[in-house]
């Protein structure tokens, strides 16, 4: 297994060509790295295999299971919208709060992640930096949809993480995290990482 990285093509055509966006996290292989914010986990041009999660990981499983079909303010049956929706969805089927991307990077090198059906696409809670080819992916509103609470495409962007092969999370990560109300389709990418007009899947995790 391995868990990767797909950044725009723009960004691409200033680092290795738009042919060679999908890399693999260090942090992959020492997830312990990606759970500090100090330690931001560093992406190599080749994608390697995922090994245990070490000896400082949660000993009970990290991932617990997805809700299906989620608009990007994550807006709930009580028509509540953010973080605390996306909690409150999670709690429902068992679980505790939504994966943040060190608990998918764990749960992928334990092999959590291979019931995640192929083809699936789901949101990604991001609150470490990652730093691919020297350049740093800070997380921010503009990352996240405003916290998940913004449907539109000009205002934000909204990461996220797709499964082509099974237990292998690619993660498609935002270069421009700024939110900035007063400066519309600036810090969007339009074509790629849009919080209006689709849905996708929200991982759920257990407590830590």
């Amino acid at each position: 297994m391995s868990a990767r990285n797909v950044v725009p093509c723009l960004l691409l055509l200033s680092l290795a060509g738009c042919g060679g966006g999908e890399t693999t996290p260090d942090a992959a292989r020492d997830p312990d790295a990606a759970s500090s914010a100090d330690a931001p986990a560093v992406y190599d041009t080749e994608p390697m295999s995922m090994p245990d999660a070490g000896p400082d990981a949660p000993a009970a499983a990290v991932y617990a299971g997805l809700v299906a079909d989620r608009t990007s303010d994550w807006r709930d049956s009580f028509d509540m919208v953010g973080l605390e929706a996306g909690t409150r969805q999670c709690v429902a089927i068992g679980a505790d709060h939504p994966c943040d991307y060190d608990e998918i990077v764990i749960a992928a090198a334990r092999g959590e992640l291979d019931a995640v059906p192929v083809t699936t696409t789901a949101w990604l809670q991001r609150t470490t930096s990652v730093t691919m080819a020297g350049t740093t992916y800070e997380p921010g509103e503009g990352a996240n949809c405003s916290s998940w609470t913004f449907t539109g495409n000009h205002l934000a962007d909204g990461e996220y993480v797709t499964f082509e092969v099974a237990g292998d999370p690619i993660f498609h990560l935002d270069p421009d995290p700024v939110f900035d109300p007063g400066s519309p389709n600036v810090h969007t990418t339009p074509g790629d990482l849009e919080c209006g007009g689709v849905t996708r899947a929200l991982l759920c995790c257990n407590a830590r």
